[in-house]
């Protein structure tokens, strides 16, 4: 059963028998997102940016607005050659490619944060390794919250919301349960219904993050035409 943004509103307050601003709900709507979004993988989550260019001799780039985390990153040749790149911790890139002048096809990638390597603060971006010898296209799948239901007017829906209705409200009860300081069993009954609706929507093939790209150890990126 597909609920709106309006009929989420309603629900919040009939259950709880209390009135909140639109400002409130908001609050404890898209807090309730975040969670579920965070705690589950899943389809409505991932995105994939197919629009960034590296630049020659520059080994960072800025990640999508509203990133969490990569799934996979590759790039793409002007001949069309498509190289799936492997995720490492910043320090094996300092340490295996020390010279960031000496470029080749990238085959590494990690996660930078704020000011790292003069990026903007409050910023994350991806760097690769080696550093670009060409202007590689890149091929970057990755997760970020989708929009709220609550940006989307009175009759607004999400995939959430359509698909699975109860998790979005038992979520943002708990969190309305929370704000009202509801008595200690009123919180941990409304948690367990929302831990419950996790569970049950995981079951529908969520997993864990992870680089669904991996070479096994040892192994060389694997370019494929």
């Amino acid at each position: 059963m597909s609920m709106t943004y309006a009929d989420l509103k309603t629900n919040i307050a009939d259950v709880t028998e209390n009135t909140f601003s639109d400002f409130q709900l908001n609050l404890f709507i898209t807090q309730a997102e975040q969670a579920i979004y965070i705690a589950i993988d899943l389809p409505a989550s991932t995105f994939t940016d197919s629009a960034t260019t590296l630049t020659i001799g520059s080994a960072t780039f800025a990640v999508p607005s509203g990133y969490l985390s990569t799934v996979s990153l590759a790039v793409k040749s002007a001949a069309g050659i498509v190289t799936y790149l492997l995720q490492k911790d910043n320090s094996f890139l300092l340490e295996a490619y020390p010279d960031t002048t000496s470029t080749a096809v990238p085959t590494h990638y990690a996660q930078y944060g704020e000011s790292t390597y003069g990026g903007p603060a409050n910023t994350l971006f991806l760097t690769v390794a080696p550093t670009p010898d060409a202007a590689y296209a890149t091929i970057h799948t990755y997760k970020a919250y989708p929009a709220s239901i609550t940006s989307g007017g009175e009759t607004g829906t999400t995939w959430l919301s359509t698909n699975f209705d109860s998790v979005l409200l038992n979520g943002a009860l708990v969190e309305a349960a929370r704000f009202m300081k509801a008595e200690p069993d009123i919180v941990a009954m409304y948690n367990q219904q929302f831990v419950t609706s996790l569970k049950l929507l995981g079951s529908l093939g969520a997993r864990t993050f992870k680089d669904a790209y991996r070479t096994p150890t040892g192994a060389a990126p694997v370019g494929v035409a």
